[in-house]
């Protein structure tokens, strides 16, 4: 085909769309233009000096890579400088699959908080509900806490409430006046707790009046932690004791576990020893328990430190 033909058809598509042809189309220009005399390389050169970086590329793949060059640099050299750099053969531009290694540089950080927080041990707080005279409730106690000290990511305190001469009546409206020593006492072992189970008993279809008092005594203790219950009485293992118990820790922002453990008909399900009859079936209860337990404290106890709680005040 002669330089004339060529100029035609230069002509009739433009040289904009030559600049704007895609890679696969410049190939095929680069392989027609292989094959002819060196003339009509020149408006290959051309259209490269336009800014054609695809065909340039076709062209230094399939044709006369010399004289492209040394036609990029003679049309280049009469260019001026700030429209110099935005002529050439970018390869990459043509490989968007090819990542260019950058340069990466090693900073030391510091160990998040909430990661030192999280393998930190969740200290439980097992609160012994009964105070009467002949109970059983130390029994189920110590059981469920020796349960939870077999995880290494639990650290046990064993609160029994007959140890606490808490007065039967609550203290009034003046924030500033003491608390009572008792008060005092249980509150520095109930406030770095991360969780609490509570045993309890069913008195009546209901818990112990000990147990609400000492659960009145006490606000911000109980605040934002899980609470979850271990009964013991009759056909009915107590639950109506921990459904009382659900709505009073609710009230002090606590969150009660939704699963709990019960002893039905008590006095047969814990030999002479203390221990549960069917062991395995206990033990698998209570790993689930404690498992739940553990994850909401874990949970709660990083919010805690991360966020503050949107408390809303009362009307």
């Amino acid at each position: 085909m002669s330089a004339a033909a060529w100029l035609l058809i230069f002509y009739k598509i433009g040289f904009a769309s030559v600049v704007m042809m895609s890679f696969r189309q410049a190939v095929t220009l680069a392989r027609l233009l292989a094959r002819v005399n060196g003339t009509t390389r020149v408006f290959l050169t051309a259209a490269v000096a336009l800014g054609s970086s695809a065909a340039g590329v076709a062209a230094t793949q399939f044709g006369d890579r010399g004289a492209v060059a040394g036609g990029c640099r003679r049309v280049s050299e009469t260019i001026p400088k700030p429209v110099r750099r935005t002529i050439g053969i970018d390869r990459r531009t043509h490989h968007p699959k090819e990542s260019i290694p950058m340069p990466t540089a090693t900073v030391p950080t510091e160990k998040p908080a909430s990661e030192e927080t999280a393998n930190t041990p969740v200290r439980v707080a097992v609160i012994v509900g009964s105070i009467r005279t002949d109970r059983f409730c130390p029994t189920p106690s110590n059981w469920i806490a020796d349960q939870a000290r077999k995880r290494k990511d639990v650290e046990v305190d064993l609160i029994d409430l007959a140890d606490y001469d808490l007065p039967i009546v609550l203290g009034g409206n003046d924030e500033n006046a003491p608390q009572p020593e008792p008060v005092t006492e249980l509150s520095q072992r109930l406030a770095p707790a991360d969780a609490f189970v509570v045993v309890t008993p069913i008195y009546n279809r209901s818990y112990p009046a000990s147990l609400k008092n000492a659960i009145d005594w006490f606000y911000t203790e109980w605040q934002l932690k899980p609470v979850g219950f271990v009964s013991y009485g009759g056909i009915t293992g107590g639950l109506q004791s921990i459904d009382a118990l659900r709505s009073v820790f609710t009230e002090f922002h606590a969150v009660p576990l939704r699963d709990s453990i019960t002893f039905a008909n008590f006095w047969k399900t814990f030999d002479h020893d203390g221990r549960p009859v069917d062991t395995e079936r206990t033990s698998k209860h209570a790993d689930g328990f404690l498992g739940q337990l553990v994850w909401w404290a874990q949970t709660l106890r990083q919010a805690r430190t991360e966020r503050p709680y949107p408390f809303v005040e009362s009307e």
